[in-house]
Parts: C-alpha cells; structure tokens; sequence
C-alpha cells in the first residue's frame, strides 16, 4: 500500500510539473529543441527539424501550458518539494519502500528524468539540456535525491547500447 500511495504522489504532485518545466525551458532555447527534433523526431519530421520543432513548441505551450512563465516558476517549486519529499522517504535506504525495487521507485525515478538526464535514459546523451534547466539542476546535482535517481536508472535500467542491441 505504500508502495503506491507514493507512486500516486509522485504521479501527481511530481508528473504534470516536472513536464510543463522541462517543455518550457526546451521550448525557450530554440537551437537546442531543433537539434532535439532532428535526433528524436520520427519519419518525415526529423527531415524538417526546424518546422517539427516549431510544431512541438506550440503543441507543448497548449498540452503544458510550457510558455507560461507563472507556471513555470510554480513547477519550480514543486520539483523542490518532490525532491524534498524523495529525500525524506528514503532516509537512509536505498529504495522507497521496503529493501526492493517497487512501483514508487520506478515512477519517482522515471518522473525525475528530466531533471537528471542519466545515460541509461531514452534521450541522446551528447544533446545539451536546455540552458534554462541546466542552470536549475546545476545546485542540485550533489543532493541525494538527485544522484538516487542516477543510481536507479545505472541499476534497474539496460544501457541504450545493450537494449538496442537486444532488440536486433
């Protein structure tokens, strides 16, 4: 049960936030979010990486409300808070729940991404984040929470490498 009380917390107190954050700062610096859809971008979009990105920013702004700078900062500020909250869960553990790796770890790890941006995540790691987001993540990097995240995905998650590689 509390495996998924803090799933549901992370789901909803974390999720919406860290996504409107995320598509607001790649929406506000426009070389990175091309350079982003050239890579990511599926079929005849990656083709035209400037009119995807376009595409993308307006569709972001609408779905995240990603070019609203109150919103943004609030997202600010719920990032902390799930971090903080993160922080105090654990204690001194190495999951949330238990000695195992449950829904909860799996849902605030994978909400955190965005934020952290480990290797083993889906996105290219040789893209620079958006300057805007790097310049929040920059004082948080040496937080627990932050390298938690990190260490989650090194253990529980296959390297690009080693998935694509399964897949062929």
């Amino acid at each position: 049960r509390r495996a998924l009380d803090l799933e549901e917390y992370f789901d909803e107190e974390l999720g919406p936030h860290i996504r409107q954050l995320a598509w607001y700062e790649l929406g506000n610096d426009r070389e990175q979010f091309t350079e982003l859809m050239k890579r990511m971008a599926p079929g005849p979009l990656a083709r035209m990486p400037r009119a995807a990105a376009a595409y993308a920013r307006v569709f972001t702004g609408l779905r995240f409300s990603a070019r609203n700078t109150t919103r943004a900062e609030r997202a600010r500020a719920k990032v902390l808070a799930a971090l903080d909250r993160l922080e105090e869960e654990l204690g001194d553990s190495e999951y949330l729940v238990g000695d195992t790796f449950t829904v909860a770890d799996l849902t605030a790890a994978s909400l955190f991404y965005p934020l952290v941006t480990p290797e083993e995540g889906p996105l290219p790691t040789d893209i620079e984040s958006a300057a805007g987001l790097e310049r929040f993540r920059a004082p948080l990097k040496e937080r627990r929470g932050y390298q938690w995240v990190a260490e989650i995905f090194h253990r529980h998650r296959k390297p690009k490498r080693a998935a694509a590689a399964a897949a062929a």
